[in-house]
């Protein structure tokens, strides 16, 4: 079983293929609806044991602006960008934990959308939950868009290592808009 029930998703030879979303809706302190999909198998009688197959990432922001989107990119021991989104499966024949793999339709970025803006304040950080699949990127890269246009792209080098049903946390930062000679949607 797969909660939040998709209409797409699908079982054969024990494989469940799915979607994690690539837009993700904010929502306060915690992951936007069917932003953080749960699977189980029948244990003992008709009991299902819920178990995530992601984990989050909270980016903490503090300032002044209106957030209206953040976009995530990780990137693979390769240095190539890591699929974070679109179609992955879980072997339902799992023992202890699922384990998630990409196919081949997967997506390099996922999006926080905040709908009409999220306000930050500058005594207090403000998270943004994004449930990402289970994996040690190496170095990740963020698009911080706010509700008048600006952006602010943060880039980091350090490994972040992500873990099925935990959290891991960003050091707060300011938004600070800044300008790159590229295009930061692509």
């Amino acid at each position: 079983s797969l909660f939040p029930y998709q209409s797409t998703a699908s079982v054969a030879d024990s494989i469940l293929r799915f979607k994690l979303p690539t837009s993700q809706k904010y929502a306060v302190e915690s992951f936007g609806p069917k932003a953080m999909p749960m699977v189980a198998k029948v244990e003992s009688g008709s009991e299902l044991y819920f178990m995530n197959v992601c984990g989050g990432f909270i980016v903490n922001l503090t300032g002044t602006e209106k957030i209206k989107s953040i976009q995530f990119t990780g990137y693979d021991e390769t240095g190539n960008k890591a699929k974070v989104s679109g179609e992955f499966t879980v072997n339902m024949k799992y023992e202890e934990v699922p384990e998630i793999q990409v196919t081949g339709n997967g997506n390099t970025n996922v999006t926080l959308n905040c709908g009409d803006g999220v306000q930050l304040s500058e005594e207090t950080s403000t998270s943004f939950h994004i449930a990402l699949p289970p994996a040690t990127y190496h170095g990740f890269s963020l698009v911080i868009t706010t509700t008048e246009g600006k952006r602010m792209m943060k880039e980091s080098e350090k490994e972040l290592t992500i873990t099925r049903a935990n959290l891991t946390n960003a050091a707060a930062f300011a938004f600070e808009e800044n300008f790159f000679g590229f295009d930061l949607s692509a």
